[in-house]
């Protein structure tokens, strides 16, 4: 990772995004919620692949400019953020994320099924999650909590971590899946996967004694 990832630490992730299961094109944004851990914040850096377009980030609710150096994105704060000090970075972005030559070989994946089934996912590897989100690449911080919040076609179903909290009609032929982590969790760990997926329930009850 960048040494100066290393000047905050990530409390929170909330990814809000549209997803298809034809393709790896994503748009959305991802709001970091992190605290200062250096004696001064002046930069925020991050990283995301350049193939993936910043459509705009904002600091605290306030637009900011960002400078690009390969996949190093870089904030620099007009005024430094002290030490112990909390702060939201919120990433607006969209793009094809590369496509890897076989099933697990990037950081986002579309593959069809022998069935002819359409299915797109993302891979668990340190070295892959800049490909589709604007992220700390640093196995030191663990996230505390995350929030994946994505929008697919009604014929499709979404997979992430944590606990499904809710499924919801936002749009004719649109539904929107919430799901909630609330345990530490590294940053390559954060998944997503959409597919056509059949829903199966069961529940285990517990005698009183």
């Amino acid at each position: 990772s960048e040494t100066a990832e290393n000047n905050y630490y990530i409390k929170s992730l909330k990814f809000t995004y549209k997803l298809t299961t034809t393709s790896t094109y994503v748009s959305g944004d991802v709001i970091t919620y992190a605290q200062v851990t250096a004696a001064t914040l002046s930069a925020y850096v991050f990283e995301l692949n350049n193939v993936l377009t910043i459509d705009s980030l904002k600091i605290n609710g306030i637009l900011q400019t960002v400078t690009t150096t390969g996949v190093v994105r870089k904030v620099s704060l007009s005024s430094s953020l002290s030490s112990g000090s909390f702060f939201t970075a919120q990433v607006f972005y969209h793009g094809t994320s590369p496509i890897g030559t076989g099933f697990f070989t990037s950081g986002l994946n579309q593959s069809v099924l022998a069935s002819g089934t359409h299915i797109m996912y993302s891979c668990r590897d340190s070295d892959w999650a800049l490909d589709w989100w604007p992220c700390k690449q640093s196995i030191t911080d663990k996230i505390d909590s995350g929030d994946m919040w994505v929008t697919v076609p009604d014929s499709t179903k979404v997979g992430s971590n944590g606990l499904l909290q809710s499924v919801t009609s936002v749009a004719p032929g649109y539904t929107q899946y919430k799901w909630k982590t609330k345990y530490p969790i590294d940053y390559y760990l954060i998944s997503v996967a959409v597919a056509p997926y059949v829903d199966f329930s069961s529940y285990m009850h517990f005698s009183g004694s």
